[in-house]
């Protein structure tokens, strides 16, 4: 006796391990669907198999779970990453202050030479023998001040020009971290619904696996053709496929339950998103901090900016030929004078830019606008779609809740086929509905995405179905 009591220990043991080694499986590499073809079918097992989906069926539908998307994330809100990316750049602009002052213009030069025997270059050197203009060797120092390129010339706008130049690097910076932020925020969206939607055809797959061995068990009876089984294998296919898409490795197990969302009509208020476009854009703040880059910049173009002045003051050291030392020191002007001047070319070019960006900003607005348009639509025509769906769903219920009241009379006196087909159009009209609400929501963050709008209620209403 005890043996026995020890081998079913194991067993039970056993059992649990596999369900359990499966269940792993499952979250490990996304779901996996249950076999196809059964063997030695009995009449009481499917039966009870039936009896199990009746009851589930009757919970999940008439008692379905309370369920919420989670409301949109205002964007753009300065977080503790804004901050520590603000005071990077305060010290990135002040390092770059600091290379500027550095850049005094001063410069030292120096050369060392020194002179062949004369003998050996008679045939080049014209000198005369005077002993104090031939000399052996020479050294030579200098010290140069080249203002025009240094620290002094123009000042305030090259300190004006560090400046801009890392406030649109941060504004770029923040423009595509705001995209970012949209784009992890769909994903998590379309995850949510995606956990929703395979509840849904979690409960579809099991039922359809129910009425897969009802067939086959009545094929063996030669009571159905095979094509009636074949339809209920390839729609069984077919829906684990898609189940397969939206179950991933990385997502939330579905579980066989049917959330309840009451669904809205989403009016997208387009005057409010248009003044949201105008008024929050970073695009156009982006664009005026490169028309005051652009302005800048102008100001330190001149035909000056292109020479080279460099006052200097040189002291030399000769060797004369006479083994004597001589020394002196010079002062003068060293300058390069460019003989070309395109100056006027570069302001006119910088002219054209500026109105290429001022004719960027005055048609953002309506080239985003139209962008968004296509979402718009396509948020219209899904509002269509799920109010008819709504109502098909709300007439399937109640026709379910009469049917409720017939089979609990007639238990046993009916066919459990039709009864599950029926609770199957139910589903199917669920997951249309469910599944157009999720595009739906991926539409409104297109739209806030392409409009770079940072909370989607200031142009979002929402009313009830009615």
């Amino acid at each position: 006796m005890h043996q026995l009591f020890t081998r079913v220990i194991l067993l039970t043991i056993l059992v649990m391990c596999m369900h359990s080694a499966s269940a792993q499986n499952d979250q490990n590499h996304g779901y996996r669907p249950k076999m196809l073809v059964f063997e030695n079918l009995k009449n009481d097992t499917v039966l009870n198999d039936f009896h199990q989906r009746f009851r589930l069926m009757e919970r999940v539908i008439f008692h379905p779970v309370p369920y919420s998307m989670p409301q949109a994330p205002v964007f753009g809100a300065r977080t503790g990453v804004d901050a520590l990316n603000d005071s990077l750049y305060r010290t990135k602009t002040a390092l770059e202050m600091q290379a500027l002052n550095q850049h005094t213009g001063f410069e030292v030069t120096g050369q060392v030479y020194g002179r062949l025997d004369k003998k050996a270059t008679q045939f080049l050197s014209t000198d005369d023998d005077d002993p104090v203009s031939v000399y052996k060797a020479k050294v030579q120092a200098e010290v140069g001040w080249d203002w025009i390129n240094s620290k002094f010339y123009h000042r305030k706008y090259k300190e004006r020009g560090i400046w801009l130049d890392n406030e649109i690097a941060k504004a770029r910076q923040r423009m595509e971290d705001s995209r970012i932020n949209l784009d992890a925020w769909a994903d998590t969206l379309s995850q949510r619904w995606n956990h929703v939607i395979a509840g849904v055809m979690l409960c579809h797959v099991r039922n359809l696996d129910v009425l897969n061995e009802a067939y086959q068990m009545m094929l063996e009876q030669d009571r159905i053709t095979s094509g009636q089984l074949l339809d209920v294998m390839n729609e069984k296919m077919q829906l684990e496929f898609n189940l397969a898409q939206i179950y991933a490795k990385d997502s939330i197990a579905p579980r066989e339950e049917l959330a309840f969302i009451e669904p809205q009509e989403i009016v997208v208020d387009t005057l409010s998103l248009r003044q949201q476009i105008a008024g929050h854009n970073p695009q156009n703040r982006l664009n005026l901090l490169k028309m005051q880059q652009l302005d800048n910049n102008s100001k330190l173009i001149s035909y000056t900016a292109n020479m080279r002045l460099t006052p200097f003051a040189r002291w030399s050291t000769y060797l004369t030929s006479n083994s004597k030392l001589s020394n002196n020191v010079d002062f003068g002007v060293r300058f390069t004078v460019p003989i070309w001047n395109d100056t006027k070319s570069q302001r006119r070019s910088i002219d054209v830019q500026k109105d290429i960006l001022r004719t960027e900003n005055d048609s953002y607005t309506d080239d985003m606008m139209t962008r968004c348009m296509l979402s718009i639509d396509q948020v219209k025509r899904l509002n269509q779609s799920i109010v008819v769906e709504q109502r098909h769903l709300n007439e399937l219920r109640k026709y379910l809740t009469m049917r409720r009241a017939v089979y609990q009379k007639n238990k046993g006196r009916y066919s459990y086929i039709d009864r599950l087909l029926e609770y199957n159009q139910y589903l199917k009209s669920l997951e249309r509905l469910y599944t157009q609400m999720k595009e739906r929501s991926l539409s409104l963050v297109q739209i806030q995405r392409l409009a770079n709008v940072p909370n989607a209620s200031s142009f979002v209403k929402t009313t009830n179905i009615r």
